[in-house]
């Protein structure tokens, strides 16, 4: 009876983590290129439509100063500036997004070219999460937390000697003073 406890502890441990996994999907951001002033073109994986979000804070929180819906994976914006500015990605599933991802976007002056091929550099980098993130590191702590106590609690933990047969315990029972 007890070995089925401890496979039923394990089975729903497992599957909590696994209703958790898809909570944690994250769309990624590859801008293709170089982003110029005045045009850069991205490609999001793991997300076929949705918001594309460009803020001027490294959180990706607060308003974005562009809001620019994409279908079809892809999409390209319009800089007017150079800087690096960070983007995000909001699919129109509503639960997956991107990471915080940093685009450095060069002005005309800083291309470079050679005689014998185009040198072209997008730097990108993500920082932070979005707003969900701390939560779902919450989460997957308390989730670490209930599977290490069950564990402990089941195959660690120690025993005070062998279990009495119910013989025994008919025995000591029944020969108790005053009966």
């Amino acid at each position: 009876m007890k070995i089925k406890f401890k496979i039923f502890a394990i089975l729903i441990a497992t599957l909590s983590f696994a209703v958790l996994l898809p909570s944690l999907s994250l769309a990624a951001i590859n801008c293709q290129g170089t982003c110029d002033v005045g045009e850069c073109s991205c490609i999001i994986g793991e997300c076929s439509s949705g918001l594309f979000d460009v803020y001027e804070s490294s959180s990706c929180s607060g308003t974005p100063i562009f809001e620019i819906p994409f279908a079809s994976r892809s999409f390209s914006w319009y800089p007017s500036k150079a800087g690096s500015y960070y983007m995000q990605v909001l699919c129109d599933d509503g639960t997956t997004k991107s990471a915080c991802t940093t685009i450095a976007i060069r002005s005309a002056e800083e291309t470079t070219t050679t005689t014998e091929e185009e040198s072209t550099t997008t730097t990108t980098s993500t920082t932070g999460g979005g707003d969900n993130t701390w939560l779902i590191i919450l989460a997957v702590l308390i989730i670490i937390a209930i599977v290490a106590f069950l564990l402990y609690r089941f195959f660690f933990s120690g025993k005070k000697g062998p279990r009495k047969t119910y013989e025994e315990l008919y025995r000591k029972w029944s020969s108790r003073p005053g009966q």
